[in-house]
């Protein structure tokens, strides 16, 4: 079943695609196989969120064209992208530097100024495009970021907390636990657990 996220997700890439050349584009059959995944009994979620980060992956290619550094309408790929409103195009580029500096201390309002807009205006727009508030983001975009970071036994706790945007291990820590339910340390050793599990097989 669709989530609400993967609902706006596809509406706006419908939208997108509508000025698509061919069927057969890249963007195009991202999108035919994640429909077609979403419609299978037994729908594998891995492959969900990997079809559903690559098909984001063009909307932010298209955010970046569609609006300038200034957040405002008209930017060179404007005429390839007029299906994606300016809206959402500030929306998606605001995710874009999310997921590029995931560390920064972002707020509303400098998201919002970040992309030339107001901040009531952006938060309400953001929520309809990306399915979840500014912010909610956010701390997606850096759960999952420290989640892989964990993963790599040459980064200590310290310096994860730091790469994603926490002064305190034990801030991060809570935060950590909070969004995958288990502490840092132990997601690292059960993740080594695995992966030598695998490696003896």
């Amino acid at each position: 079943m669709e989530s609400p996220r993967l609902r706006d997700l596809l509406a706006a890439a419908d939208r997108l695609l509508l000025l698509e050349p061919t069927e057969g584009s890249p963007a195009s059959v991202v999108r035919a196989l994640l429909r077609k995944e979403l419609s299978r009994d037994g729908a594998d979620p891995a492959l969900i969120a990997a079809l559903s980060q690559t098909l984001r992956l063009y909307l932010l290619t298209s955010a970046r064209s569609a609006v300038g550094n200034d957040g405002r309408e008209g930017g060179p790929g404007r005429a390839r992208t007029a299906q994606l409103s300016v809206d959402e195009a500030r929306a998606w580029k605001a995710v874009c530097l999310m997921q590029e500096e995931p560390s920064k201390r972002w707020t509303v309002s400098k998201l919002a100024k970040a992309v030339g807009t107001s901040r009531p205006v952006f938060a309400r727009h953001f929520a309809r495009a990306a399915g979840v508030s500014p912010l909610r983001y956010l701390v997606r975009c850096r759960m999952e970021l420290a989640a892989a970071l964990v993963r790599d036994a040459n980064s200590t706790l310290a310096e994860v907390a730091a790469a994603v945007g926490y002064d305190s291990e034990y801030a991060f820590n809570r935060a950590f636990k909070r969004y995958h339910h288990v502490p840092p340390g132990l997601f690292r050793r059960a993740q080594q657990t695995v992966s030598a599990i695998a490696l003896a097989a």
